[in-house]
């Protein structure tokens, strides 16, 4: 089974526009390549490399108010939903629909409490890449290369990353793969180092528990999640 991860993107453009024939559009930026994202977890940021959707399949893309599919807005399928991709971001355009989803969303997006984008996404793992900061005293990079699949577009209120722990939703329940490529991107680091003091290697310890604490978190909510449906 993939495993979607959810990207909010702060400070993307989304607004409501008048089409051809009268029919409304809401129109946005998916995504925002090569910018940073907000503190995952408070353990790394995430960029979106130019380039990641040239191989991406977005044969079936739905769009979808908060990731939810009772609220559904359009599709690639149903050619209600159109995605654009240029050097600086992939952006979108759904034609807004005659159903109580569609007037809502509008109606937000317009009041401006609806003020950004997120999407659902399975990159390829093999080709991502993670930058080290530490001597800047910044946060990890995970940088995404490559994305596989683009599930959804979705106009949301919230981020889709919690900066902690707290707070989690059922969404950010497949993030244990990005937590575990932290913890093994750390210890390969240490190992090629081989130079680690004692209290280096107590303080990696400490972050490789706290990471797996997350995980197991993360996993035990999704479970419960499934358990539930």
């Amino acid at each position: 089974m993939e495993n979607r991860e959810h990207l909010y993107v702060e400070d993307a453009s989304i607004e409501v526009r008048e089409g051809e024939g009268g029919v409304s559009m809401i129109v946005g930026e998916a995504v925002i390549f090569e910018r940073e994202s907000h503190a995952l977890f408070g353990e790394f940021v995430e960029v979106i490399k130019k380039g990641a959707f040239d191989k991406a399949r977005m044969d079936r893309v739905i769009a979808r108010t908060g990731h939810d599919s009772a609220v559904l807005l359009g599709t690639t399928m149903g050619q209600t939903l159109r995605l654009m991709k240029d050097e600086d971001a992939l952006r979108y355009e759904v034609d807004i629909p005659d159903t109580v989803a569609g007037r809502d969303t509008a109606t937000y997006i317009k009041r401006k409490d609806i003020g950004g984008s997120s999407f659902a996404f399975v990159p390829d793992y093999g080709t991502i890449k993670w930058v080290d900061r530490s001597e800047e005293k910044k946060l990890p990079i995970r940088e995404i290369h490559d994305v596989a699949i683009l599930f959804d577009v979705s106009p949301v209120i919230n981020p889709a990353y919690p900066s902690s722990s707290t707070g989690l939703r059922e969404e950010d329940a497949d993030y244990p793969v990005a937590l575990r490529e932290l913890r093994e991107w750390r210890a390969a680091q240490a190992k090629e180092e081989g130079r680690e003091t004692q209290k280096q290697i107590d303080e990696r310890n400490a972050q490789e528990l706290n990471l797996k604490a997350k995980s197991d978190t993360l996993i035990a909510i999704h479970s419960h999640n499934k358990q539930k449906q």
